[in-house]
């Protein structure tokens, strides 16, 4: 039995994470997985702390027509990006089983043009359904990758985040980190008086081209907080936090739903409103705050931060309402429906 399988993904986390998921979960079943990605930086940093096989994705039909032919995948699966289209129409053509996974509640370029070739598709959330062919749709839930609910310790202080008092906040802008985001959130603790500083709690995740600069800024700022400029391990950043301050992505999403965290979401502007439809959904349904970027200020931020820590309930009912959207084992789910077509 052919146990090959050609996961494709790649120009972000958003992809690569849950197709790591999926890796993983694939591996477990005694899969041998070869993962194809885009030549970005991103991909190489996140796909490094792995040891699948990889092969660099192109436009070249004859280069992909070469992989094939060297790996002969019993399935090939694709999760959205320009880098997939090749190999997927390509596997389709050759009457190879494929399946793509689609992330957001707006389904991207590249899957709304491979839906019309590939066996299955596999949605995040049931309200995408209508984007495709019924007969092709599978739920899966989005997966994600099982680092992130590892433990582990803070600054190396295991008592840092224990038995903590105020408001505890997670502060992120996606796998790269958001400069809008972590100028505005600087700011605004900059304006909180002492007294309110003290009430708060912060983890602030920048990305790497920030990082400098605001490691000096928060040494001179009198809170107690925790900054790195990217997390594996996210899973205690989460637990801890009361309240999370990030964009909309893909698995920004998924990681709050899962672990039902009140959040506030600031949707990146120029994602062809992937970001904004996945906001929309939380927002509509009370399972989120939500402020487009035109609107998010150090005022805005400083009187939500405030108005949230004297009201718990509004933190509580957002966690409540998240619950609707949750897939305790949507990596598992994925990989039965990738096993039901390499049979």
């Amino acid at each position: 039995m052919n146990k090959k399988i050609v996961i494709a993904a790649g120009g972000s986390g958003g992809h690569l994470f849950p197709a790591l998921a999926l890796a993983d979960r694939l591996e477990e079943k005694g899969k041998q997985i070869i993962l194809l990605i885009s030549s970005k930086k991103i991909d190489k940093k996140i796909t490094g702390l792995r040891n699948y096989p990889i092969e660099i994705a192109c436009p070249s039909f004859l280069k992909t027509n070469r992989i094939l032919n060297k790996y002969k995948p019993a399935v090939v699966v694709g999760f959205g990006g320009y880098n997939t289209i090749p190999i997927l129409l390509l596997s389709a053509f050759k009457r190879i089983p494929t399946l793509i996974h689609e992330q957001n509640v707006l389904p991207g370029k590249a899957n709304r043009v491979l839906a019309k070739f590939v066996d299955k598709i596999a949605l995040s959330f049931s309200s995408t359904k209508k984007f495709f062919p019924p007969r092709k749709v599978v739920f899966t839930g989005n997966p994600l990758r099982r680092e992130i609910f590892a433990k582990f310790t803070l600054l190396n202080s295991p008592d840092k985040y224990r038995g903590l008092t105020g408001l505890s906040i997670l502060i992120m802008g996606g796998s790269q980190g958001a400069h809008k985001i972590n100028i505005i959130a600087l700011k605004t603790l900059k304006e909180l008086s002492r007294s309110e500083r003290e009430s708060i709690n912060i983890i602030h995740l920048c990305g790497e081209t920030d990082y400098p600069l605001l490691k000096k800024e928060y040494s001179q700022l009198d809170i107690n907080y925790s900054l790195f400029p990217f997390l594996e391990k996210i899973g205690t950043a989460y637990a801890v936090a009361d309240l999370v301050i990030s964009r909309a992505g893909a698995t920004s999403i998924a990681e709050i739903i899962a672990f039902k965290k009140a959040a506030l979401l600031i949707p990146y502007p120029y994602a062809h409103s992937h970001q904004k439809a996945n906001a929309d959904l939380l927002f509509s349904n009370a399972a989120c705050l939500m402020v487009e970027e035109k609107d998010f200020s150090p005022q805005y931020l400083k009187q939500t931060i405030l108005a949230l820590k004297n009201n718990r309930e509004k933190i509580l009912t957002m966690e409540r309402n998240l619950e609707q959207f949750a897939v305790a084992n949507a990596d598992e789910l994925l990989a039965e429906e990738v096993m039901k077509l390499a049979r």
